[in-house]
């Protein structure tokens, strides 16, 4: 029998390789069928290669803050999530939620 679990807080983590960022829309959809968009650049291009973001409500910086031309690594040189983002709209609609 499986566990249910509540989900308090989720935070998530994108390591991505991909030519332009502008390209991308990232949704997050939950078992219960909520669904969140965390990255779109629509009205924001930017012209930055990959993604290596940890996306967080309580992160100090909006995701449309990330810097135009800066390319995120993907390997293993740096720390996988370098970067911490608010994400496009908020992850909190998952809180209280059944993870199953």
């Amino acid at each position: 029998m499986p566990i249910s679990y509540i989900v308090a807080d989720v935070d998530l983590g994108v390591l991505l390789s991909h030519t332009y960022r502008s390209d991308l829309r990232i949704t997050l959809t939950s078992p219960v069928g909520t669904s969140v968009t965390v990255m779109t650049w629509s009205g924001n291009v930017q012209s930055g290669d990959n993604l290596n973001d940890r996306f967080d409500d309580e992160a100090a910086a909006a995701i449309t803050t990330h810097n135009a031309t800066a390319n995120d690594s993907t390997t293993a040189t740096l720390p996988n999530f370098a970067h911490q983002y608010r994400p496009s709209n908020p992850l909190s609609v998952f809180d209280g939620q059944n993870a199953l």
